[in-house]
């Protein structure tokens, strides 16, 4: 049996179910499914608060000599492979890489960079410190990293060879909803709220549509679910919009609680302006959530998990612009007359069982590292 070790720098609750932890814990249970003998790496950090601001300094390692004591017992010959989701690269992420490979040299090591081009990502004045240790330090990974994992479409990223995978889900958390109010339509969007979210172009767009709406058209919603740099800015925008009735924020959401939102929502909102951080091809996981959810949606830019015939998500153009709601809400309404509420979820959850799981993302992995070049 393969042995392997799954690492990352987050400060992990076994509890906490939502964004990056959610995704580390899938990618691991999509190995075990596969077979591969894994352990989930979960160090113990000082308060959080205090390290929040201690990892942006300069010379603070991300992976300091706390980690490596800590997960030094774990590194034995018998690992055939760790798989390290990047947070930063500094020198203390390169001196781990190099005590690993001192202690088991035969252990292959995979990068895991979930987004790439990333430097877009670090747009406030607190993230300098982060742009500079990486651009100090990323010439060195080609020395102990064997492939790199991601979700874009590059041979190489550093010199290193990568294996391209999708975001994916793991249907079983989802549940199956029912029926729909056509006097109401409800958009719901999930997000740590950035601004490559795009969801200004729904607000602006809803003011649009409010100014013009006829009689017997339906009353849209949006609900946010999510906190985010960009939360206070989406609330002046509404507030200038004269749209406060229609947008809801409601904070972060989780569990139970995100479960009862998405059952009265009728479509959500993926992500609507990718070129802000300079991409063209988004493989969100929100995207793969609202499907597996059985959730119609829309997005901008590229998605490589829905071919053009997926009838089931509405792309529109990434360029910015104010979303026009009246044809949103019309692909909505025709596709439920089309089908029924019960026949979409099944349709989606069918589709995301079948193409977007991590099992099969992360038998990727392994093929690559079977390869004879790596």
């Amino acid at each position: 049996m393969i042995k392997s070790l799954y690492l990352c720098s987050m400060d992990f609750n076994i509890n906490d179910i939502t964004g990056e932890s959610k995704k580390v814990k899938e990618q691991v249970s999509g190995f075990k499914n596969l077979g591969i003998d894994i352990t989930l790496f979960e160090p113990k950090y000082q308060e959080k608060s205090i390290r929040k601001i201690l990892r942006r300094l300069p010379f603070y390692p991300e992976f300091g000599l706390g980690y490596w004591k800590q997960l030094q017992p774990y590194i034995t010959k018998e690992i055939d492979f760790i798989y390290i989701r990047m947070s930063v690269i500094d020198r203390g992420f390169i001196s781990l890489l190099k005590k690993i490979k001192q202690k088991s040299s035969k252990t292959k090591i995979v990068l895991e960079i979930p987004t790439y081009p990333y430097e877009k990502e670090w747009t406030r004045f607190i993230d300098i410190p982060f742009v500079l240790k990486d651009r100090l330090n990323r010439s060195k990974l080609k020395k102990y990293i064997d492939m790199i994992v991601t979700p874009a479409s590059y041979d190489e990223i550093y010199g290193i060879s990568t294996i391209s995978i999708n975001n994916a889900i793991n249907v079983k958390h989802f549940y199956i909803k029912e029926g729909i109010d056509e006097k109401k339509i409800t958009f719901i969007a999930v997000a740590h709220v950035r601004k490559c979210h795009g969801f200004d172009r729904v607000i602006k767009g809803l003011k649009l549509y409010y100014e013009s709406i006829k009689q017997g058209e339906p009353e849209v919603h949006f609900c946010i679910a999510g906190d985010g740099e960009e939360i206070n800015n989406l609330i002046k925008l509404t507030r200038d919009s004269n749209v406060e009735p229609y947008v809801h924020f409601l904070g972060k959401v989780t569990g139970n609680e995100l479960e009862a939102v998405l059952e009265k929502s009728n479509l959500a909102i993926g992500t609507l302006a990718p070129h802000r951080i300079n991409l063209k091809e988004t493989r969100s996981l929100k995207h793969r959530e609202y499907c597996a959810e059985g959730v119609p949606f829309i997005y901008a830019g590229e998605d490589i998990g829905f071919p053009e015939d997926f009838k089931f998500a509405m792309r529109v153009p990434d360029n910015g612009a104010e979303l026009d709601i009246k044809e949103i809400v019309d692909f909505y309404l025709k596709l439920n007359q089309e089908l029924g509420a019960q026949e979409i979820v099944s349709a989606m959850q069918a589709y995301a069982k079948k193409s977007l799981s991590w099992d099969t993302e992360m038998k990727k992995v392994i093929e690559g590292l079977h390869d004879e070049n790596l």
